[in-house]
């Protein structure tokens, strides 16, 4: 791997071995559900999907990963990084500063506004500005065979950034963050194929970006921005797991797999697995089958619904849960993880198994389980219910399905 990709892969990627944890079936091995390696590039479509997105799904605070890199603390990781590449500890950050500069040091997104800080907020930043921004459009870029999106988003008002693009929120395992442009006009922003101004959260430490550029450094990966999630993982978890880290409203997969819009993808599973489409769609609706369409996390607490939050689901239970203990499995030739919760006091649910969410610039999405004890849970192979972003397009669910 050369400099310049080396570049590329610290920050954008961050972690990219450990981002997301596999558990999802590839080309060639059957998964409870599919991630798929994805490489960035332009691109000029934009996704004619009327359901918008909205910026809560970026809601709080979040620092520019860059900046952590002015921290002392950085300067032994950088000098080791650069030492393995034959280059100057200078020439290593300017390269950095190509690739994820941005003229913010921090962003908060509150009640569809946002601000800009030119220093961390929660070191006493100052705002630089206040913008209202609107919905407009979903751009798919491509790159090889794979797609993921970027979210358009336009100023209401005059505004120093008219144009922002935002992708998801992803990383949760290792280091949350995102990625996104601005400027003047969408499709100049879209040519901008290195520039990826990268995001993280603000209770982010320089010890988790240390560990980020050092495994990001050690892992060798022969394209730009690859987000390959077809390895093993073996992550070892010395720390509690928290419920907040599926923070935010998903939706049950199973509950779209009725639309009309996918049924021509049971027609092509079917084609691909030798059965008939009605054959295919029963063995995946079995597979993702779920006693709630509905779940909302915040912090410790969760709320099932009978139907999806932003259809006006109605309650069917709020419990705290606390984390009990991480699992390891067997899954072919992956070691996947099932993190355990049980609930504090009364539930329908005493026990929760959850997977951490990936998926994100495909599908995002994780599996869990729920019932009354975590071995019964653990042995229940073939049963993976499956929860996405409310935001989730009919698009992508075909390409989850036939994949």
């Amino acid at each position: 791997m050369n400099f310049k990709r080396l570049c590329i892969i610290l920050g954008t990627l961050i972690l990219s071995a450990a981002l997301l944890l596999t558990g999802c079936k590839t080309k060639t091995e059957q998964k409870p559900a599919e991630d798929k390696k994805v490489e960035e590039k332009k691109e000029d479509k934009a996704d004619t999907s009327s359901e918008e997105v909205s910026l809560n799904d970026w809601e709080g605070v979040w620092n520019n990963y860059l900046s952590y890199f002015d921290d002392p603390a950085m300067e032994a990781t950088l000098k080791e990084v650069a030492e393995k590449q034959g280059k100057s500890i200078e020439d290593l950050k300017k390269a950095q500063e190509e690739s994820y500069k941005a003229d913010f040091k921090a962003i908060e997104f509150k009640d569809g506004k946002i601000m800009y800080y030119d220093n961390f907020k929660d070191k006493g930043g100052k705002v630089i500005e206040e913008a209202e921004y609107a919905y407009k459009n979903t751009h798919k870029a491509k790159h090889g065979n794979h797609e993921f999106s970027w979210y358009e988003f336009e100023a209401k008002g005059d505004a120093k950034h008219k144009v922002l693009l935002l992708m998801d929120v992803h990383g949760e395992e290792s280091l949350t963050h995102f990625h996104m442009r601005y400027g003047e006009d969408v499709k100049t922003i879209l040519a901008q194929e290195k520039w990826y101004p990268t995001l993280v959260k603000e209770t982010t430490t320089v010890d988790q970006i240390v560990s980020s550029v050092k495994a990001a450094a050690d892992h060798d990966h022969d394209h730009d921005h690859d987000h390959d999630h077809d390895h093993d993982h073996d992550h070892d978890h010395d720390h509690d797991v928290s419920m907040s880290e599926w923070e935010g409203s998903w939706n049950n997969m199973g509950a779209y797999l009725e639309r009309e819009e996918l049924q021509d993808a049971f027609k092509k599973l079917g084609e691909k697995d030798g059965k008939s489409a009605d054959e295919a769609k029963a063995a995946y609706i079995e597979k993702r089958k779920c006693d709630f369409d509905g779940m909302v996390v915040k912090g410790d607490k969760v709320t099932l619904l009978d139907g999806f939050e932003n259809e006006n689901g109605k309650e069917i239970e709020s419990v705290e849960y606390e984390f009990l203990e991480t699992h390891k499995v067997k899954h072919g030739n992956h070691d996947l993880e099932w993190h355990a919760f049980k609930a504090k006091g009364d539930a329908k649910y005493p026990i929760m198994l959850m997977m951490p969410v990936h998926g994100e610039e495909s599908l995002t999405h994780f599996h869990m389980r729920y019932g009354d004890d975590v071995k019964t849970l653990l042995e229940k192979d073939g049963w993976y219910p499956t929860f996405v972003k409310p935001n989730t397009t009919n698009e992508q669910l075909v390409e989850e399905i036939t994949e």
